[in-house]
């Protein structure tokens, strides 16, 4: 998670703020890729923003998906 924190605080240059957590995955931790579709990010928005409640904007949610959605297509150039 503090992957993804670092990600959203370089939200404006997403390929530099996820590059090292792509690169964890695919050649350190050896993740399959199948394991990572856009479910798992649909499932951490439901978790962070029922323990954000009424922090959870519009905004948010919104720098949220952009995030996980960079995210999801990173970590396919590394297969």
């Amino acid at each position: 998670m503090a992957a993804i924190g670092d990600a959203v605080s370089k939200i404006d240059d997403l390929t530099g703020g996820l590059s090292a957590l792509s690169e964890l995955h695919a050649f350190k931790l050896r993740v399959d890729p199948a394991n990572f579709r856009l479910v798992l990010g649909d499932c951490l928005v439901i978790v962070v923003a029922a323990r954000l409640g009424q922090y959870f904007t519009a905004e948010v949610r919104a720098a949220s998906r952009r995030v996980l959605v960079a995210q999801a297509f990173l970590r396919r150039q590394y297969y």
